[in-house]
């Protein structure tokens, strides 16, 4: 979860996110061998939802290994070699 300041676009940001998490991943590991995939997707959240959206993203591998993930923080499709958002109905 980031909040991002809106000098910053979300794809800097997440450029940013990607870069210094691979490189320091890369450093501890030795192997150098950590990349991300090349997507990634993005939501916007008001201050009614934060506190079930952080919730939901401190126990997300709880959700996943137990087959429960909620649709609309996880709803996307695959096309071509990367990930699109399909918007909540």
């Amino acid at each position: 979860m980031a909040s991002i300041p809106p000098r910053l676009s979300v794809a800097e940001c997440v450029g940013k996110l990607k870069g210094a998490s691979s490189h320091r991943a890369n450093l501890e590991t030795r192997g150098g061998a950590f990349c991300w995939q090349g997507g990634y997707g993005a939501l916007s959240i008001g201050e009614r939802s934060l506190a079930s959206v952080m919730a939901y993203v401190r126990s997300q591998g709880e959700h996943h290994g137990a087959g429960r993930p909620i649709a609309i923080y996880e709803r996307c499709t695959e096309e071509d070699d990367g990930l699109v958002v399909v918007s909540g109905a």
